[in-house]
């Protein structure tokens, strides 16, 4: 098993997905919203590009979609419901679609398509997905959405978490990029959520007033075993409920 990480969504448009299962980390706060979403009863969650791709995206879906997403971190004006995952209730979302379009999340999600399998992780879920990965014979891309271009500290301690976790229980696996080998020891900071904390990202956040998010979205105490795996609902991508406890890729 080889395990490859991308710093951020940018980096996804010229690297080779072939064969690869790829895992998205946008910690703040894209795949934080679809676990949570997920979780609380959402059918599925269409991640897409633009505000024009979700507009058309309602326009096709049959069953009750919510417009959903953030620019510059604010809800888009018009939309349902913004990019703050405690928003997305079971009495909000339940058996509802969610149209999903966010700054850097969703753009790794479109990036990343070529990829042999997709799911999505946060610190929400990372030892569900670490778990699910172990049960794999594929290699293995970790896709940090980063901030705008640029590394985000957030997206890569959770991919140090979950490729520490792979290697503690399988040693024999091939770590490739020099950025992978770099952020292995983010796993063993001390007191990693306060650190995470000081981020750029997250001080963005709470300065605009989203505090709890970052709060919710650093919270090992919110650990699921919801693993949002990408499929194909009448030919568009869209992230569904797997538990941690089957085989996604069981025939």
């Amino acid at each position: 098993m080889n395990i490859d990480v991308l710093p951020t969504a940018q980096s996804a448009t010229t690297y080779d997905f072939s064969g690869k299962v790829s895992v998205i980390i946008d910690v703040l706060r894209a795949t934080s919203v679809i676990t949570s979403a997920l979780n609380s009863g959402a059918t599925a969650v269409y991640p897409v590009s633009t505000i024009d791709e979700a507009l058309q995206l309602k326009k096709t879906l049959s069953s009750p979609s919510l417009l959903c997403g953030e620019r510059n971190a604010d809800r888009i004006e018009g939309f349902d419901l913004g990019n703050s995952p405690q928003h997305f209730t079971p009495s909000a979302v339940c058996g509802k679609n969610i149209i999903l379009t966010t700054t850097n999340g969703t753009l790794a999600f479109s990036n990343s398509l070529a990829s042999q399998n997709i799911i999505a992780a946060s610190l929400l879920n990372y030892v569900a997905v670490a778990e699910q990965l172990l049960c794999l014979s594929s290699d293995i891309c970790l896709v940090c959405a980063g901030n705008n271009g640029t590394v985000s500290f957030e997206d890569s301690a959770c991919a140090s978490l979950i490729l520490n976790h792979i290697v503690s229980r399988y040693p024999r696996v091939r770590v490739l990029s020099d950025f992978a080998h770099t952020i292995v020891p983010l796993a063993t900071l001390p007191d990693l959520p306060t650190r995470l904390r000081q981020g750029q990202h997250c001080q963005k956040l709470v300065a605009k007033g989203y505090s709890h998010d970052v709060e919710f979205c650093l919270s090992s105490a919110s650990q699921t075993s919801v693993i949002p795996t990408l499929c194909y609902v009448s030919s568009k991508p869209a992230l569904t409920i797997v538990q941690s406890d089957s085989n996604i890729y069981s025939a």
